[in-house]
């Protein structure tokens, strides 16, 4: 293993999957030592990032980003508010620097199968330690009734981890260059893990992310479509066996659903109040919304009692439209609608084809990583928190990068 590349400044990008085990300081460490050494870096053409910069979609992103500084200045809590939108114009820096300094070459994709291979491993090993002797490797005891949680201690985000990774995963399998037969034992195996590390995590959302992950690797690469049927099945078989073998899971997938129904709930009440605060907040402030990260203070100044209000909305265009107005809520459903026409096209592309490149399939399953990140329908993060911020621009600067390198060799 040659440890000198692997240890390239400007591979250290190649371990922010397993710095984000730590949380969000270490990656956003090892982001800005990105930027850092990109200004010493030979690769970086300045006139092509000029040329680059001066795009229109450059500057769109750019006025997006002043907006929401600007936003942030003209609120009533201005510190709370710039420190969630000064510090993201490293992302977009990061993105340009990936695309502009990181040699995405076959050496390159496979250290990153290896470590991110690797990183699903040890979860495994580790998850099936702590869900049969209740402790970890490190004994991190298990903090909720049904839910491993793994390195993450008392973070009960395993099953999102994994499930956000799965597809660069699975494309990165699709690069090494395998018989068809040894790709498929593979895919098969890391796939059925995955599955298990979800259901342990007891994450009704990471659930919803592996089934849509892949419908979507079904619909769009058609020589893996038989497999990934099968495994559509055998994951609904095993997720069956966990649900009548396991009261813990059975409880955590099937009550909330059931609690959500009863208007006496109280998952029923926090959902019907962070919907109920946040139309408030929107009629009051339709153009402008409250400021970005100001969610939770603007509806404390509503209401008088804080039982309306949780730290965030829980979706990140609800999210978006309280804090940024229909302003912000138009470029993030914007981006929404621009990955949606991408999968469409691939989809129409690919219907005449027999079969796809490994490049392409790459691009199709960093695509999918993209697109479930984003996926309206779903229970997110704090949008402006560094830990999922971390993950969403790591996955965007690889998708960008592989979809240039692949449009490249179709000229």
């Amino acid at each position: 293993m040659n440890f000198r590349y692997i240890f390239n400044i400007n591979n250290i990008f190649l371990f922010i999957p397993f710095l984000l085990i730590t949380g969000g300081f270490l990656p956003g460490v090892a982001i800005v030592l990105i930027l850092i050494s990109s200004l010493f870096n030979s690769k970086l053409n300045k006139e092509k990032l000029i040329k680059f910069l001066s795009k229109k979609i450059n500057i769109f992103i750019i006025l997006i980003l002043f907006y929401l500084v600007i936003q942030s200045l003209l609120t009533n809590y201005k510190y709370e508010s710039i420190s969630s939108t000064l510090l993201f114009f490293r992302y977009y820096l990061f993105v340009i620097v990936v695309f502009y300094c990181i040699n995405f070459n076959e050496t390159f994709y496979k250290y990153f199968f290896y470590l991110l291979s690797l990183i699903f491993l040890l979860f495994f090993i580790d998850s099936i330690i702590q869900f049969n002797f209740k402790k970890n490797i490190f004994f991190f005891p298990i903090e909720q009734p049904g839910r491993v949680s793994s390195f993450f201690k008392d973070e009960l985000m395993l099953g999102s981890y994994i499930a956000r990774f799965l597809p660069i995963l699975i494309g990165l399998i699709f690069m090494q260059n395998m018989t068809r037969k040894s790709e498929t034992l593979v895919i098969s195996f890391f796939l059925f893990i995955s599955l298990l590390l979800i259901i342990l995590s007891g994450e009704r959302n990471a659930i919803i992310l592996f089934l849509l992950t892949t419908f979507l690797i079904i619909l769009l690469i058609k020589e893996t479509r038989k497999l990934f049927i099968f495994l559509l099945f055998f994951s609904i078989i095993i997720f069956l066996i966990f649900y009548f073998l396991n009261n813990d899971f059975k409880n955590r997938m099937f009550e909330f659903y059931n609690l959500l129904a009863d208007s006496n709930s109280v998952i029923y009440e926090t959902y019907s109040q962070i919907l109920f605060s946040s139309i408030q907040i929107i009629k009051e402030n339709f153009l402008f919304g409250v400021g970005p990260g100001l969610y939770e203070l603007h509806c404390k100044e509503i209401f008088a009692s804080p039982y309306y209000c949780r730290n965030h909305t829980h979706n990140i265009y609800l999210q978006f439209f309280t804090e940024s107005g229909i302003i912000g809520f138009s470029f993030i459903f914007g981006v929404f609608l621009y990955f949606s026409k991408e999968i469409i096209n691939h989809l129409f592309n690919n219907s005449h084809k027999s079969s796809s490149s490994n490049i392409q399939k790459l691009v199709i399953c960093m695509l999918i990583s993209v697109y479930i990140n984003i996926w309206p329908l779903s229970q997110h993060t704090d949008f402006f928190s560094n830990y999922i911020s971390n993950i969403h621009f790591f996955i965007l600067s690889i998708y960008i990068k592989v979809n240039h390198l692949y449009k490249s060799s179709n000229l």
